[in-house]
């Protein structure tokens, strides 16, 4: 028969595993009572120092299968035990490690189910396994703790004829005490085999029952959060022999009897008695004995020590804070965690001092309330304190003997809602004084605009489109809404409009009477006339009835100096028709013969049509919108142009240049600006103010436009879009310089736009209010109309101050710039004649709605005409 063990001891582990110093101790200190032949007698206890999980299980599986049925096997493991999330035991080797979330790579560490099945294989019937590691619980700081886990050690370990000590239960951890260089389990096995005090009933040998209860027992006082545990299948594990006693040894038998005398760390008056004449038996000095006494009482006095420190800790609490708050008692958990203090050891001491506490913690409390009401009241009357509260405060708390820890508790949590409350309150002032001053500026705001627009109007009505967009800038630095200022200016408007409707009445009324005046004065010459004629024909003659002569075709019944009188006097007749006023107009000789729209025409400086060229035959396409309605494109041919306007032509903008040279490739326009008919028969509505089917379609913005030309494209099967800036500037000027296609000015004859204004030497004309139809002006030598008034046309580019680094091939500019504005061109029925020139710019927003706002569209001419 063969007594063998195997040791296995891991101090050193990878990161996330807290190294053991006391394990490889623990390993060497049993080799020694194991290997001595006094007490453990073991033939063989072989170490294995910080083994990886490979080297373990090798040795174990060896140790198991090489020994016979007789043999007296013992395991010893001290190290890291680990639980996975199923409960279930780990060995930690030196290679063991965890990953990320902390949870055990289960391939790098010794599972208990392969000691089990090892130990099932043996065929020896005497095995020992004793676990200095842990199973649950929580570290402490004054203790090392070796790892975790909620573990069935029975079910794990356990079988038949087979005994397992273990340091701690399945829910707790065992521990290295933090002044010993061995683990608290192992140091009182060692103890009882070294000492002879595991051999309970003397009869000079240490069985696993007797060794585990002395070694329990010692835990308990030292350490009473461990609970030592023996498994074991069969009676007979108790009483397995695992080292022997020496009996004679006068020092170890003085030592029991010490023990059985010890009761709550001290020895009572007959106890002493007993030992003292022991020791004279024993043959013991003074010296020895009292050392045998020390040690034996250590544990318990220490045990004391720590009480009393609970004691002083827990009124030194109290001195700080009575009652105690959840934080205090949480710490005082915490200490009673790190002596090793058991519950029933602590609460007669807690009771003990909290009785002495509680008489005077009434009159405490009382004090504190009237503290915290008075403190209340001052917070209610004025926050932040003023000095003098600020010191009656102190004096009362001086008054009532608070200290400044006292009142804390109290006063902080009031001061900081009182802060916060403060804080609101001054918020809510700024944010009340900033809407005031934000209100004042918007209706200083709107004062400024109303005193504006009131001179503005009183200056000249109509306000023309230079004066508008003057207005439209002082109302975008004022920052000023479009409703806001709407409501100021109608008031305004009537009253100008009524002036106005009342001087145009008043002129009516006087052309009306000088009319009727000269009518009266014809008629009385008519009869004067015929009564001359009547007294020179001869006596005898009978008289023949004669018919007034009828007037010559080429008799100006009329005559205005300016057409909107004209118009306003033909209203008021009932006369004012558009064909009405072109025969009334084509009567008068001394203007231009009304123009023709099939003729191309020139007019000079003063606007006179000195040129007339019919309309050539022009490459164009139709395409058909249904119900007979048509779109008429013209192709356009490519060339190279200046575009931009030059320095010296009159009412000229910086944005006209510089003036620079582009290349537009072919492609088709729209013969006419987009009538309301073809809209609706694309869109479906009809946004227009100035309502006709053949006018163009208004009141559209950028996003409408580039939306028709997105449903037309669908429609058609072609690709249609707006013109680019320079398309649209190459196709109006058709190969001219000056500042209308027309020539140097422009007349209301030939566009319409607000002919009580004038460009240069050209003559005032009518003001027709809204817009026309499409066509009703000479075209371009493009065969293009109304390119000059009527609406304006959307382009496809973003609007930038000049043309410096636009591009030269006639492309729309959309990169840089103000890409929150579009670019619109061409005038309109309201505007002065600078604004329909050839090279005039304007912006807007592409989600802007206007009457004055149209457009037409283009598309890409096939490669084979470019």
């Amino acid at each position: 028969m063969a007594k063998l063990a195997l040791l296995i001891g891991v101090s050193e582990y990878q990161p996330g595993l807290e190294p053991l110093p006391a394990a490889v101790n623990d390993i060497k200190a049993m080799q020694r009572v194991l290997l001595n032949s006094e007490m453990g007698g073991f033939s063989e206890a072989k170490l294995l120092e910080n083994p990886g999980k490979t080297e373990i299980e090798t040795e174990i599986e060896n140790l198991f299968s090489d020994c016979t049925k007789d043999d007296l096997v013992l395991l010893f493991f001290s190290g890291h035990g680990i639980k996975d999330d199923s409960a279930r035991l780990y060995f930690a080797a030196r290679n063991t490690v965890k990953n990320k979330k902390g949870e055990l790579i289960r391939a790098s560490a010794v599972p208990a189910r392969f000691v089990h099945d090892r130990m099932k294989e043996s065929r020896c019937r005497r095995l020992a396994v004793i676990l200095d590691c842990c199973f649950s619980g929580a570290f402490d700081p004054a203790l090392t703790s070796k790892d975790d886990g909620s573990v069935d050690l029975k079910g794990q370990l356990g079988s038949q004829g087979r005994v397992v000590l273990t340091s701690s239960s399945s829910t707790q951890y065992s521990f290295q005490h933090e002044n010993s260089n061995l683990s608290i389990y192992t140091r009182y096995l060692v103890e009882g085999i070294e000492s002879g005090a595991g051999d309970a009933d003397e009869d000079g040998l240490v069985s696993a029952d007797e060794l585990h209860k002395y070694a329990a027992d010692k835990v308990r006082e030292t350490a009473p959060n461990m609970t030592p545990k023996i498994i074991v299948m069969k009676e007979e594990g108790y009483n397995l022999v695992l080292a022997k006693a020496r009996l004679k040894d006068p020092k170890l038998i003085y030592r029991k009897e010490v023990a059985k005398r010890v009761t709550g760390g001290h020895i009572r008056p007959s106890g002493r008695s007993f030992l003292n004449e022991k020791r004279e038996q024993l043959r013991l000095t003074d010296s020895e004995a009292n050392e045998i006494e020390a040690e034996v009482l250590r544990p318990f006095q220490k045990r004391l020590e720590n009480l009393e420190k609970y004691r002083e800790a827990l009124i030194d609490e109290l001195e700080h804070e009575y009652p105690l708050s959840a934080e205090a008692n949480v710490e005082m958990v915490n200490l009673q965690n790190l002596w090793g203090l058991r519950d029933e050891d602590v609460v007669p001491i807690q009771k003990e001092v909290e009785e002495a506490y509680s008489k005077q913690g009434l009159t405490y409390q009382k004090y504190l309330a009237q503290y915290e009401q008075a403190l209340v009241d001052a917070i209610d009357q004025q926050f932040p304190f003023s000095q003098e509260t600020s010191q009656a405060l102190l004096k009362l708390q001086e008054s009532l003997g608070l200290r400044v820890e006292d009142i804390n508790p109290v006063r902080q949590p009031l001061i900081e809602q009182a802060a916060v409350k403060h804080q609101q309150k001054l918020r809510q002032e700024a944010q009340e004084q900033q809407q005031k001053e934000k209100q004042d500026e918007f209706e200083n705001n709107l004062r400024r605009y109303q005193k504006e627009f009131k001179k503005a109007v009183g200056s000249a009505y109509p306000l023309d489109d230079y004066v508008r967009d003057g207005l439209k800038k002082f109302q975008q630095s004022l920052g000023l809404a479009d409703a806001e200022v709407a409501q100021l200016e109608q008031p305004a408007l009537k009253r100008a409009e009524a002036k106005r409707q009342e001087q145009i009445r008043q002129e009516v009324e006087v052309q009306r009477q000088a009319e009727a005046h000269r009518q009266e004065e014809l008629r009385k010459k008519e009869a004067e006339k015929r009564r001359q004629a009547q007294s020179t024909q001869p006596v005898a003659s009978s008289p023949t009835p004669q018919s007034p002569p009828k007037p010559s075709s080429r008799t100006k019944p009329f005559s205005w100096s300016d057409s909107t009188t004209r118009r306003a006097f033909l209203g008021l007749l009932g006369l004012a028709g558009a064909g009405t006023i072109g025969l009334l107009a084509s009567n008068d000789s001394s203007e231009d013969p009304v123009s023709n729209p099939n003729e191309i025409v020139t007019v000079d400086a003063q606007g006179k049509i000195i040129d007339r060229q019919p309309l050539p035959q022009l490459q164009s396409l139709s395409e058909d919108l249904g119900n007979g309605l048509g779109l008429e494109m013209v192709l356009i041919p490519g060339k190279t142009f200046t575009m931009g306007s030059p320095s010296n032509e009159p009412e000229r903008n910086d944005d006209e240049g510089p003036q620079y040279k582009v290349t537009v490739p072919s492609f088709y326009l729209g013969k006419y600006q987009v009538t309301q008919a073809q809209w609706e028969a694309i869109m479906g509505t009809n946004p227009s103010n100035f309502k006709g089917a053949n006018r163009p379609v208004e009141q559209v913005s950028w996003n409408d436009a580039v939306g028709f030309c997105q449903k037309l494209s669908e429609k058609i099967g072609k690709d249609y879009r707006l013109p680019s800036e320079a398309e649209w500037e190459y196709a109006c000027r058709a190969g001219t310089t000056t500042p209308f296609y027309f020539g140097q000015t422009i007349t209301p004859k030939i566009a319409n736009y607000d002919g009580t204004s004038t460009y240069g030497n050209g003559p005032k004309g009518d003001y027709r209010k809204q817009t026309t139809d499409v066509g009703s002006f000479p075209p371009n030598a493009f065969g293009l109309y109304d390119m000059h008034g009527n609406v304006l046309e959307w382009c496809q580019d973003h609007w930038h101050e000049n043309y410096s680094g636009a591009p030269t091939n006639g492309s729309a500019w959309i990169e840089g710039g103000d890409n929150s504005r579009r670019v619109f061109r061409g005038g309109f029925w309201f505007s002065s004649p600078g604004f329909c020139r050839s090279a005039y710019r304007r912006r807007g927003y592409p989600g802007a709605r206007d009457d004055i706002v149209g457009f037409r569209v283009a598309l890409v001419a096939p490669s084979t005409l470019s």
